[in-house]
C-alpha cells in the first residue's frame, strides 16, 4: 500500500471533519486560554492515573518503568506508557496554538467562551499529530504498512533498529532517574540525621493573595532544601552540572535581547515551575466556563510574574520580562513546530497576561531544554557546534585519563590526554590496554526525537565510522608514532587488537554497529574506566528510603578489560537487559471511514517490572 497516499487521505479527511469545531466563534485569548486549560487539565489527569497506577508497586521503584506504567487511552482498549501520553499531549499544543493563532481578537467574544460544538477533548488534535508522525517514521525511520493482514499494520522493516533506538531512550531516561532518586535517599539521610538542606533555590514564590484578578500578586519566601520541588530543582541543576553542557550554562546567549545565559533561564524556570504549583492550587472543577478555563490555562498577570521572579533572583525587571519573552512560544508558524513548547510553555494573550503549558515544566527533559535554548540562541550553526564539540572532547579526555590514573586495577592502560595528529589525521580519542589499541571518533551531538532527526544522527554516525576507519589506515601506517606515545617497541604493535569507536555524548545510538566500528557512549567509557566494580541494577524502596545494588567485576587486571571492553562499550548491561525485554505490541488507531488500522509499538516485558531477579540503573 502506498502510505503517502494512506496518510495524506486520512489527514486530508481528518481535517475535513474536525477542523470548523474547533474554536468556532471563539477570539485569539479565548482560544489560547482554551488550548492551555484543556492541556494542563488532561495532564493532571494523566498524572493522577499515574499515581493511582504506583501504587500497586507498593513503594518499589524500578527505573524505567515509573515512567513506562501503562494507562488506557480510551480508544478501542489502547494502553500507552505515561511517557508516551504526556509527548502526545506536549507535541500536540502547537497544533493548537497554531489555529488560534489565526483567530482574531473580536472584542464582543474576548470575555466569554462560546462553547457550542466546541471540540472538548485536547487528544483530537493529537489524532492529527501522530498521523503525521507515522508518516515520518515511514518516510525516514524504515516503516512500511503491511497491508497482508485482516487489519493494516503499520510496521517497521529494522524492527531491531527500531528496538535500539527504544532502549537507548528509556536508558538515558532511567540515568537520569537514578541521579534524581539517589538524590533523593541521601537527602532523606542528611535530614533524619539533622542536617539542614540548603535550597537550590534560595527565595522563590511561595503563595498568591487578593481577592480579585486585578488585586492578585505572587507572595515571595524562603524554602526548605528538603522540599519536593527544591530537591527536584536541585536534581535538575546537578544533571546539568555532570552533563556535556556544563560549560555552556553561563555563555551568553548573545541572540536575546538581554544579556540572558542558561543558568539564568534554568533558575526562572524552577521559580515558574513553583508560581504554577502555587497557581494550580486553586483550580475549581474543571467546566466550560471562562473563569474555569483561565485558571486552568495559568492566566496570569505578565507584569506581576516578571516582578515576583525579580525579587526572588535579585535581578533587574528588564533582565527578568527579557527571559520571560525569550521562554514564550514563537507566533511563527515555522519556528512554532520547530521548536515546540517545551522549552518555551509561555503562551502570552494580549500585551500584558500569559498563560503557561505546565506539562513541559513539571516533566520534560532539562538535557533537551538547555539544549532548545541554544538552539534558538544560534548555539546550533556549524562554528558553535565545532567549539561546543571541542570542548566536549577536551573534557572527555581530560576526565579518562584521570579515571584510568585513580583505578587500582588498571597499571599498565593509558589514554592520550591530548587529541594527535597524525599523518594529517587528527584522532580523538587514542587509549591502550593490554594489547588492544582503542581508536575513536568524539561526537557532541543533540540527542534525536523526531524521525528525521533520527534519520540525519544515523548519517552523522556513519560518517563518523567511516573517518575513524580512515584514520585507523593511516595510524597502520606510522606505528612507530604510536609506539613512541605509548613508548613500547613498534614491532609489538602488529600483535594489537584494534577497536574503532565512536564516543558520543547521550545515550542514543549505543548498541549500533557500521562494519567493524562500535557506538558507545560517554556515561559507559567512564564507568569502564573507572571501576571494574560494576553496578549494572539499582532498586529502591521509597517508603524504607533503602536502596539495593546489583554489581559485578569487569576485569581484574589490564588483560580482562581488554578482553570485555568491547562487549560493555557496545552492549552495557542496562541496555542489554532492556533490549532482551523489549516485546513488540499492536495498537488501533481510529481511520476516517470509521474502521482502524494497527500500529506496532514498543513496551517493556511486565516480568521486568516485577521480576525481583531484575535490577536495572547503571553506575
Amino acid at each position: 500500500m502506498d502510505a503517502a497516499l494512506f496518510f495524506g487521505q486520512e489527514i486530508s479527511s481528518f481535517r475535513r471533519a474536525v477542523e470548523d469545531k474547533i474554536f468556532p466563534n471563539l477570539s485569539r485569548s479565548s482560544a489560547i486560554i482554551l488550548t492551555l486549560a484543556l492541556a494542563n487539565r488532561n495532564f493532571n489527569v494523566v498524572k493522577q492515573k499515574a499515581s493511582d497506577a504506583l501504587r500497586k508497586h507498593e513503594g518499589i521503584a524500578h527505573l524505567n518503568t515509573l515512567s513506562k506504567i501503562p494507562i488506557k487511552t480510551g480508544f478501542d482498549g489502547n494502553e500507552l506508557d505515561v511517557d508516551s501520553l504526556i509527548t502526545s499531549l506536549v507535541d500536540s499544543i502547537p497544533n493548537y496554538l497554531e489555529r488560534a493563532f489565526r483567530r482574531d481578537e473580536t472584542p464582543h467574544c474576548a470575555l466569554r467562551l462560546n462553547t457550542s460544538g466546541i471540540v472538548t477533548d485536547f487528544f483530537v488534535l493529537s489524532i492529527e499529530r501522530t498521523l503525521r508522525d507515522f508518516w515520518h517514521q515511514v518516510l525516514w525511520d524504515e516503516w512500511y504498512i503491511d497491508d497482508n493482514q485482516k487489519e493494516i499494520c503499520l510496521t517497521p522493516r529494522n524492527s531491531e533498529l527500531a528496538v535500539i533506538w527504544e532502549a537507548g531512550l528509556w536508558r538515558q531516561e532511567s540515568i537520569l532517574t537514578q541521579t534524581n532518586v539517589l538524590d533523593s535517599v541521601e537527602t532523606r539521610e542528611r535530614l533524619r540525621s539533622g542536617q539542614r538542606i540548603p535550597p537550590a533555590v534560595p527565595k522563590t514564590i511561595t503563595g498568591i493573595g487578593g481577592n480579585s484578578k486585578s488585586n492578585r500578586r505572587f507572595r515571595i519566601g524562603d524554602v526548605s532544601g528538603a522540599s519536593k520541588s527544591q530537591r527536584l530543582h536541585q536534581a535538575e541543576i546537578n544533571i546539568l552540572s555532570n552533563s556535556y553542557l556544563a560549560p555552556f550554562l553561563d555563555e551568553s546567549l548573545k541572540s536575546a535581547d538581554a544579556n540572558l545565559s542558561c543558568r539564568l533561564l534554568q533558575n526562572v524556570w524552577c521559580i515558574l515551575r513553583d508560581a504554577c504549583e502555587i497557581l494550580l492550587r486553586k483550580n475549581p472543577k474543571w467546566e466550560l466556563s471562562y473563569d474555569a478555563a483561565a485558571s486552568w490555562s495559568l492566566n496570569t498577570d505578565k507584569r506581576d510574574l516578571i516582578r515576583a521572579i525579580s525579587e526572588c533572583l535579585s535581578e533587574k525587571d528588564t533582565v527578568i520580562a527579557a527571559c520571560i519573552d525569550f521562554l514564550s512560544a514563537d507566533s511563527n508558524i515555522s519556528h512554532l513546530f520547530s521548536r515546540g513548547v517545551w522549552a518555551f510553555p509561555i503562551v502570552p494573550v494580549g500585551d500584558d497576561r500569559l498563560c503557561i503549558a505546565f506539562a513541559p515544566i513539571s516533566s520534560g527533559s532539562v538535557i533537551r531544554r538547555v539544549e532548545g535554548w541554544l538552539a534558538k540562541a544560534g548555539f546550533s550553526d556549524e562554528a558553535a557546534d565545532v567549539r561546543r564539540g571541542l570542548q566536549f572532547e577536551a573534557s572527555f579526555r581530560k576526565t579518562i585519563c584521570e579515571l584510568i590514573a585513580g583505578n587500582k586495577y588498571l597499571t599498565s592502560t593509558r589514554c592520550v590526554e591530548n587529541s594527535v595528529t597524525i599523518g594529517g589525521e587528527q584522532i580523538d580519542f587514542l587509549c591502550k590496554i593490554d594489547r588492544r589499541l582503542i581508536i575513536g571518533e568524539i561526537k557532541c551531538l543533540i540527542q534525536p526525537t523526531e524521525p528525521m532527526e533520527r534519520y540525519n544522527y544515523r548519517r552523522k554516525l556513519q560518517k563518523a565510522s567511516d573517518q575513524v576507519h580512515r584514520k585507523t589506515l593511516i595510524l597502520k601506517q606510522n606505528w612507530e608514532k604510536i609506539a613512541r606515545i605509548f613508548d613500547i617497541e613498534p614491532s609489538t604493535l602488529s600483535q594489537f587488537e584494534i577497536t574503532e569507536i565512536v564516543i558520543i555524548n547521550n545515550c542514543l545510538g549505543t548498541g549500533l554497529r557500521f562494519d567493524n566500528v562500535i557506538v558507545t557512549d560517554d556515561n559507559i567509557m567512564k564507568i569502564f574506566f573507572g571501576s571494574p566494580d560494576y553496578v549494572s541494577g539499582l532498586k529502591f524502596d521509597l517508603i524504607k528510603n533503602q536502596i539495593e545494588t546489583r554489581s559485578e567485576m569487569l576485569y581484574k587486571n589490564d588483560a580482562e578489560a581488554s578482553k570485555s571492553f568491547e562487549k560493555i562499550a557496545n552492549r552495557p548491561v542496562l541496555l542489554k537487559n532492556l533490549i532482551e525485554n523489549t516485546q513488540w505490541k499492536r495498537g488501533k488507531f481510529p481511520r476516517s471511514n470509521g474502521e482502524k488500522f494497527q500500529f506496532m509499538h514498543c513496551v517493556l516485558s511486565e516480568t521486568f517490572a516485577t521480576d525481583d531477579a531484575v535490577r536495572f540503573g547503571e553506575a
